[in-house]
């Protein structure tokens, strides 16, 4: 009886060990111990942890990852590092010289140090050296690959004795990125869904300026790069670029400047821009070992001397065509006498593929060409509520002697007191602005011609004052693309008779006038001319598409010029074929010479 109740305890025994075993198969190996851990790591991932002390102590670290290769100790694949939060200096890394070799492509590390009172930043990347040594396999899995290693990689810290340690858990990325009481700008971290961060400052008094900026070089381009230029000179005072850079951690592209320049009393556009493939915080390989500080960060030790340079804060506008509600074209003419630097401020709705919807623009009325336009490139997001669209941009310019126009135009929704895709901050100023570069232009340099009036109600009762001297040929009014449901007009002034080329695209058919032109006297309201079927004729496309291409001569006075639409068919909403130059639908008018 003894004797079987013994090997029945021998039985149970046997079962026991291997359910344990079996559990432990399936649980896996334990984690390590430590204050500060990163297991369970996959291919692919970064991990943080981040801790502060508000004591010095020493620290003993563990730590197992891979080397790309079973025979040499480099490069590393997957490691761990730490940083010095405040400092942004690496107190410690995984690397060759610390670490031996495990099985296979494995390495182990067991190391410590002292720590500062502080707060670090632990990370661990498993994207590989290079994205083709992760995307690479052995044929058919025949060959110990690094990525295998995935169960073992792991990263502890434990303190060598009883201090003070705060774990800082769900920190965002802007707390991670680099900002101290000196800092002016950041636009770090840089992700993909901002390509480009620009910031506009001024200096008010010569000044050094202290410069960190992380990136990725690229042979033959920059694919991640930041730059600092002078404004009114559009020099490049400083660029991230290979020669002033060094290794920033990670693949071999991941470049850092840190250092400081002198700047002399002027504006300056500090830039930043990423090409979305290599960047915070969707790695292709091994990021830098201050993720957080991808981009471009401004500090100066006298904050007094730079500050924020906004147009509106600090300039008085020459022209301003805003609070511009849906379906709207609003023009302003004016001249340039001598080369003269502006600056331009818009806010508007462009879509995250450039479609414009609600932009300004600036044409040369004697050549037809645009000098500047509105772009989704160049502008950025309008701070407030909005869903991407709302883009505001301050762009600088120099315009030689001539005539121009300030345009903006607007569809048939979203716009001044109509928010459907939510309301910008500054909501006001949607519209275009133009301002002096110097607080105050030289006398002479400027003149306002003739603003376009926005409806039928506020057009002027009294002849405008006569424009300055306009060269032969000089555009002194433009109308064009003009778009669904508008009503247009523009005042001009003849200070003698003068001969006049129009121009003009609209819709016209036996049933009809859908978009038309006329010009009125401004004092009586008299028609003396305006589009026919008769003295029209096929400007391309559908067969209603009508083109005046003529001169016509009027006596001195006032006068108003008008474009009108209907409901259909016309400018970004061809309901039929377009014409063959769909830009001029509506209606230019040319001063020729005596």
């Amino acid at each position: 009886m003894r004797r079987r109740r013994f090997v029945r305890i021998q039985i149970f025994l046997l079962f026991a060990v291997a359910a344990l075993l079996v559990g432990r198969a399936l649980i896996g190996p334990s984690g390590p111990d430590g204050l500060v851990v990163i297991s369970d790591l996959d291919d692919g991932q970064l991990k943080h942890e981040a801790f502060s002390l508000s004591l010095g102590t020493g620290v003993h670290i563990s730590a197992t990852g891979s080397t790309t290769s079973d025979t040499a100790l480099e490069p590393l694949a997957a490691y761990g590092w730490i940083l010095n939060r405040e400092t942004r200096e690496v107190v410690w890394q995984m690397e060759p010289s610390n670490t031996r070799r495990g099985k296979g492509t494995l390495v182990r590390t067991r190391d410590s140090l002292s720590l500062d009172p502080g707060t670090y930043d632990v990370y661990f990347s498993t994207y590989g050296p290079t994205p083709t040594a992760r995307r690479s396999v052995s044929f058919l899995g025949l060959r110990h690959h690094w990525k295998q290693d995935a169960d073992a990689w792991s990263l502890s810290l434990q303190p060598d004795k009883d201090v003070p340690v705060k774990m800082l858990l769900h920190e965002d990325a802007q707390v991670l990125a680099p900002h101290t009481d000196q800092t002016v700008w950041s636009s770090a971290p840089m992700g993909r869904k901002l390509r480009t961060k620009i910031h506009l400052f001024e200096v008010i008094r010569t000044t050094p300026l202290n410069i960190y900026a992380i990136g990725e070089l690229c042979k033959g381009s920059p694919c991640d790069y930041g730059w600092i230029e002078d404004v009114k000179t559009s020099e490049k005072t400083w660029e991230l670029k290979w020669s002033n850079t060094q290794p920033a951690g990670g693949w071999t592209t991941n470049r850092m400047f840190r250092g400081t320049i002198m700047l002399s009393p002027g504006i300056y556009r500090a830039t930043f821009e990423i090409d979305r493939a290599h960047a915070y915080p969707d790695w292709r390989a091994n990021p830098p070992f201050d993720p957080a500080a991808w981009g471009i960060t401004l500090g100066a030790p006298d904050l007094s001397a730079i500050t924020e340079f906004d147009p509106w804060t600090r300039r008085t506008p020459l022209i301003s065509l805003i609070r511009v509600p849906n379906d709207d074209l609003r023009s302003a003419q004016f001249t340039v006498n001598r080369p003269t630097r502006f600056i331009v401020s818009a806010l508007g709705e462009i879509s995250k593929g450039g479609s414009l919807y609600d932009y300004g623009w600036i044409e040369n009325n004697t050549s037809g060409d645009r000098v500047w336009e509105m772009s989704r490139e160049k502008s950025q997001p309008a701070p407030g509520e909005n869903k991407g669209s709302n883009r505001v941009e301050t762009d600088f310019i120099k315009l030689l002697p001539g005539t121009y126009s300030l345009s903006y135009q607007t569809d048939g929704s979203h716009a001044f007191g109509d928010w459907r895709n939510g309301e910008p901050n500054h909501s006001e100023r949607w519209g275009v602005t133009l301002f002096p570069f110097e607080k105050t232009l030289p006398s002479g340099a400027f003149d306002l011609l003739a603003p376009s009036q926005p409806g039928l109600a506020d057009l002027p009762s009294s002849p405008l004052p006569p424009p300055s001297s306009l060269g032969a040929g000089e555009r002194i009014v433009n109308l064009t693309r003009i778009g669904n449901y508008k009503h247009v007009s523009a005042p001009m002034h003849l200070s003698r008779s003068t001969q006049l080329h129009i121009y003009a695209i609209g819709e016209i058919s036996r049933s009809g006038r859908y978009d038309y032109g006329w010009i009125e006297r401004a004092d009586t309201g008299e028609t003396v001319w305006k589009m026919t079927l008769q003295n029209t004729q096929h400007a391309g496309g559908v067969e209603r598409n009508r083109r005046f291409d003529g001169v016509i001569s009027l006596p001195q006075g006032a006068y108003i010029v008008y474009f009108k639409t209907d409901y259909a068919h016309a400018f970004g909403d061809f309901e039929d074929d377009a014409p063959d130059d769909a830009s001029h639908w509506g209606i230019t008018v040319d001063r020729l010479p005596n």
